[in-house]
């Protein structure tokens, strides 16, 4: 969203910064957000959303190449939460690892991996899922984990690969549970991931390409939008579907 040359205001109009790029818009929305930070470096009045409007941030901060005080203010904030959870300790480690070091905290994300389907689930006691295996294949690729002691050292993010393409639906978007119905933010956050392994190919048991899955999934997501711009005429998955429609694009 801080790369969008419009910004549309609560009342409908758009704004435009003409002939300059949107580097106004841009610098505008980056110091909203520096100046909405917390004391303690996070961001989100709501203690029980604090945690993912922190990742957000932190994210979009990042992909726009945004350095500061107040990124490694929030990154420190971040690295001593504790998550409780497979799906949250995944996205933490996402913002907070540096790339390429697989950590003694990205091998913890294994507790709750099936090795039977898989996939991962959100913690223990639960059955692996689409959403949280998607966010912990991300946190993998970042960390370039590898299986230790085993022939096959991408062992793991194949079989996560494998659950992911399994648990597509047949109109090619996934949904919260196995079988369930089909969910924009879902589809989105496994688009993303899958990217991450365009043009690869998987061998358990026959060789898949991960482009087969991948692109049926991108058209069903962009015939989703409605003639008003919007998915499902809501502002979050509006703005996850733009997300993953424009990473395909860089990517």
């Amino acid at each position: 969203i801080l790369g969008v040359k419009e910004v549309v205001s609560s009342d409908g109009h758009v704004a435009r910064d003409v002939g300059i790029g949107g580097s106004q818009t841009k610098e505008k929305a980056i110091n909203y957000i520096f100046n909405s930070q917390n004391q303690d470096g996070s961001w989100g009045i709501n203690p029980l959303t604090k945690f993912v409007t922190t990742v957000a941030v932190l994210r979009a901060l990042q992909e726009n190449k945004i350095s500061g005080s107040e990124v490694d203010k929030g990154v420190e904030w971040l690295s001593s939460y504790f998550a409780d959870n497979t799906d949250y300790l995944a996205q933490k480690l996402l913002v907070t690892i540096p790339a390429g070091e697989a950590t003694s905290s990205v091998e913890t994300l294994l507790n709750n991996f099936d090795e039977i389907s898989g996939g991962f689930a959100f913690d223990r006691g639960y059955q692996p899922d689409p959403s949280t295996t998607a966010k912990v294949m991300k946190a993998l690729n970042r960390a370039d984990y590898k299986d230790q002691g085993i022939t096959n050292i991408n062992l793991t993010t194949t079989l996560g690969l494998k659950y992911l393409i399994g648990t597509k639906l047949p109109n090619n978007s996934w949904g919260a549970f196995v079988g369930g119905i089909g969910s924009i933010p879902l589809t989105s956050e496994v688009i993303e991931t899958l990217l991450l392994w365009k043009h690869h190919e998987i061998s358990i048991p026959t060789v898949t390409k991960i482009d087969d899955t991948l692109y049926p999934a991108i058209e069903t997501l962009k015939s989703a939008q409605l003639p008003n711009g919007s998915w499902d005429n809501d502002i979050l998955n509006t703005a996850l579907a733009y997300h993953a429609i424009k990473a395909t694009k860089e990517s």
